[in-house]
């Protein structure tokens, strides 16, 4: 019993002591390759961490130097006293001259492997964002936001005249100006019209509307606010940032395929808005390919986004030297009416009986209304009837591990592909079979040889009555 009790005593001493407060370095990591491809960020700016670490002073990181995208600590940032589950930090990533991220302060929580630790890395793409999270082109926001009746929300008095309205954000082109909102930083606002231009559609009515567009590479979250008679110290209410309080803001969400859309404010009402008139693209095709294989041709292709999408027709054109059929349609495929999420499509085209030196394939994309639009054109040259044997050049070459070689028959074949050291000895059999006449390609994985020169011989014997052999052999280099 003794025994016992002493054991719980020791074990709760331990797990007091292991509970106890202790000091952690924190490094951060900040991926910028959305920003780097959306051309907003300069390389020449500065990538800073702002946060209650610092008082929200600025925490310059440095570019990683293995992987310029990302953006590093040069030394860890010293955190007294912390036990696991205390938030550390809150902060948020900013880059100049005077960008930072959209929404909510970002907090780190202490974790369990942190404490064991003593140092936690914070590591984040700028404004969270993906592939999957931002804009693929760009969109064009009407902002339009109601101030009859405006109050300022630094003196709690209506505005005595409203000469002019302007935004500002996060999320570029819309820009926050420096703390204070001074006077000077008037260039970084986007002006809002109430003259029947830009458009706005009625004259004087203190409706102010803007078009903001917005790059590709945007992400999802705008965050904005507005200030009415900006720089005018007689009539602003007291100052520039007059429409709510600090962080009291307008939210917007975009979306990957979003072309335009609308939002309707009222001055000083402020939180998430739905958007309306939205726009997005009708049907993104993202690829559409065409490859011959063996007596046919594969038709590949792929949407990002789809609206109304009835289906597609697939055309086709055959070439003859210097003649040219008219196009035909030669199938169909259901599409997927409307997603959002990425499709896939396939069809092969039977090319074995056409007298052929080339085709070319179209897609016709037809909506649930009728309207249509043609895919760009893919053309294909007709290898399924050779002249004569032939062994390409593998390729790639070198390679590691895996290569493709190319072979073209001219009629039906038994053939012989193997693969042999340089001493002679076989290292692997890629093909014993019979083939059918056309161009054929085979995928050879050397994931289990040694570096060295290797060589490649393929051996055909026309099948049926025809007369003549072929052997040739090439050289392939394997280097890893």
């Amino acid at each position: 019993m003794h025994k016992l009790l002493y054991l719980s005593i020791i074990l709760l001493f331990a797990g007091l002591s292991f509970a106890q407060p202790k000091d952690i370095l924190v490094n951060w990591e900040c991926n910028m390759e959305i920003e780097i491809l959306s051309g907003r960020f300069n390389p020449a700016d500065t990538v800073s961490v702002r946060g209650d670490f610092n008082s929200w002073a600025r925490y310059d990181l440095i570019v990683d130097p293995l992987d310029p995208n990302y953006y590093i600590s040069p030394n860890p940032w010293f955190i007294p006293q912390v036990e696991v589950g205390d938030t550390i930090v809150t902060y948020k990533f900013f880059y100049t001259p005077n960008t930072w991220e959209t929404g909510d302060d970002k907090i780190y929580i202490l974790t369990q492997d942190d404490y064991n630790a003593g140092e936690a890395t914070i590591s984040r793409a700028f404004n969270d964002a993906t592939h999957e999270t931002v804009t693929n082109q760009e969109t064009t926001i009407k902002f339009m936001v109601d101030c009859n009746g405006a109050v300022s929300a630094i003196n709690g008095l209506p505005f005595p005249v409203i000469n002019t309205c302007h935004i500002a954000g996060g999320t570029y082109p819309l820009q926050w100006p420096s703390l204070g909102w001074p006077n000077g930083d008037i260039g970084l606002m986007v002006p809002m019209y109430d003259d029947g231009t830009n458009g706005d559609p009625i004259a004087g009515d203190l409706e102010f509307n803007s078009l903001v567009t917005f790059p590709p590479f945007t992400p999802f979250p705008i965050q904005y606010k507005y200030g009415i008679n900006y720089g005018d110290n007689a009539n602003n209410g007291g100052g520039n940032d007059n429409e709510a309080g600090i962080g009291d803001d307008h939210f917007i969400e975009l979306s990957r395929y979003m072309v335009s859309a609308t939002v309707e404010n009222v001055f000083g009402t402020m939180g998430f808005h739905d958007l309306i008139n939205v726009v997005i693209i009708p049907v993104e095709l993202t690829s559409f390919t065409a490859k011959l294989n063996d007596d046919q041709v594969v038709l590949n292709w792929q949407t990002a986004t789809e609206t109304n999408n009835l289906g597609f027709e697939i055309h086709r054109k055959i070439i003859r030297g210097e003649n040219e059929s008219e196009w035909v349609t030669i199938g169909y495929r259901e599409g997927a009416g409307t997603t959002t999420e990425p499709q896939e499509y396939s069809y092969y085209d039977i090319v074995k009986e056409i007298n052929a030196s080339s085709f070319m394939y179209r897609l016709k994309q037809v909506d649930l209304d009728g309207s249509y639009e043609y895919s760009d054109e893919v053309f294909v040259e007709n290898f399924s009837t050779p002249d004569e044997y032939y062994l390409s050049q593998n390729y790639p070459n070198p390679f590691n591990p895996s290569t493709k070689i190319e072979f073209k028959l001219p009629q039906k074949s038994f053939i012989s592909l193997k693969v042999f050291d340089i001493l002679g000895n076989e290292v692997a059999t890629l093909v014993n079979a019979e083939k059918p006449a056309g161009a054929h390609s085979i995928d050879f994985n050397a994931s289990e040889l040694t570096s060295g020169i290797y060589l490649f011989t393929l051996k055909a014997l026309p099948t049926g009555r025809q007369a003549g052999s072929f052997v040739e052999t090439r050289k392939m280099i394997l280097m890893k």
